[in-house]
């Protein structure tokens, strides 16, 4: 089934069926100005463009059902929005790791006493934890790291559904390759029509932040 996503005035609403679309044209929730846009469209396009208006009998506003209320608003995140999440993600992913890391090294010492391979072997754990941490919450049904949701961010793919495990893997590790373009591909979030990074667009993800 299609889904649907609506953008008026820049903002991002959705996804909806063709169904709930059609019920929020009938009731004036929606007008055929606005645009749309699902998987597989090259572009966004109006309502009145996509939808065959003559079965559509519009009657006078009725207010909007719980299941498709339209209050709840998202847009594109910003490159200040990603920082921000990755500021309190780095300080709660490093307290946490250093706190065990310290722990467990003063236990292994004093049960086997530390050797440099051991604390290598350590340091090279805390790697793995690192994209687990990213994969996991981002793939969960959180959506997004604590980090992402303290700032009100979500990541999802194109039509803004929960993406899988390995996906949020490969959205992980293409970080790499946006950091080996000396930073630019974390900077392309300004000027892309979707606000996506360079590791976004690899993954088929996009980031958005829930408006108030």
């Amino acid at each position: 089934m299609k889904q649907y996503h609506i953008e008026r005035n820049g903002q991002q609403y959705g996804p909806f069926s063709a169904d709930q679309i059609i019920e929020m044209l009938q009731s004036g929730q929606l007008s055929v100005s606005d645009n749309c846009w699902h998987e597989g469209m090259p572009e966004w396009n109006s309502l009145g463009s996509v939808f065959n208006l003559s079965t559509i009998v519009t009657s006078p506003p009725v207010p909007t059902h719980p299941r498709v209320k339209v209050a709840v608003k998202y847009h594109f995140s910003t490159f200040g929005d990603r920082m921000g999440a990755y500021i309190i993600d780095y300080l709660i992913f490093n307290i946490l790791m250093w706190t065990m890391l310290i722990v467990a090294a003063f236990c292994v010492d004093a049960m086997f006493g530390m050797s440099d391979s051991l604390w290598t072997l350590m340091l090279m754990s805390s790697a793995l934890c690192l994209w687990l941490y990213y994969a996991f919450f981002e793939a969960s049904q959180m959506q997004g790291t604590p980090g992402k949701r303290a700032c009100c961010l979500v990541v999802c793919d194109m039509n803004g559904q929960r993406i899988t495990f390995w996906k949020a893997t490969g959205r992980y590790f293409g970080k790499f390759i946006s950091f080996l373009t000396l930073g630019i591909g974390f900077l392309m979030c300004n000027f892309t029509k979707k606000h996506q990074c360079l590791h976004d667009m690899m993954s088929g993800c996009q980031v958005l932040k829930r408006g108030k």
